[in-house]
């Protein structure tokens, strides 16, 4: 019985110590295309690239912290389409690790998204990008392949924070 309150007890202390992301407003993603990419600007024949600009920003008066992988930061991203995805780059050294976003400040990811899937995107005009939180203290295996089961488990249980604007390519 004393272990299993004792058991409560921390879990209760990690909890009520922890930033906690309560409403769609505490954190706030914004994605905007940049201009469309020439396949033979990325050593490829063919397809539809496009840079992407997004940034997180912190709409609290507290600092968030939150897992993010240092090389393959898409992998907290997700789209409300399998028509789009993010074009990667190889990564050598890639690992989970924390950032810190202080109050009312933006960190900003450059990337790359093309369209994975030309017969599904052309019934579309536009889409959305969501953003996988990983508060610091849920994330404690340290293992890459804990938080590739994190993200999956958040994004089957619909734990994103959507841009608020829809996004468009640039028109062709």
């Amino acid at each position: 019985m004393k272990k299993i309150f004792l058991l409560l007890s921390i879990c209760i202390f990690i909890n009520s110590c922890t930033s906690k992301i309560t409403n769609k407003h505490s954190l706030q993603i914004k994605a905007n295309i940049i201009n469309k990419i020439s396949p033979t600007e990325l050593n490829e024949k063919a397809g539809n690239y496009y840079s992407i600009k997004i940034s997180i920003t912190n709409n609290t008066d507290t600092i968030v912290n939150y897992w993010l992988m240092t090389c393959s930061w898409q992998d907290n991203l997700i789209f409300n389409t399998n028509s789009i995805c993010f074009y990667r780059l190889g990564c050598k050294h890639n690992f989970p690790t924390i950032k810190k976003l202080l109050p009312k400040e933006s960190l900003v990811y450059n990337g790359i998204i093309q369209i994975c899937d030309t017969s599904n995107y052309k019934n579309k005009k536009s889409f959305k990008l969501g953003f996988i939180f990983i508060n610091k203290n849920e994330y404690f295996d340290l293992t890459q392949d804990y938080f590739e089961v994190l993200l999956d488990r958040k994004k089957n249980n619909k734990h994103i924070i959507w841009c608020d604007n829809p996004i468009n390519l640039v028109k062709e």
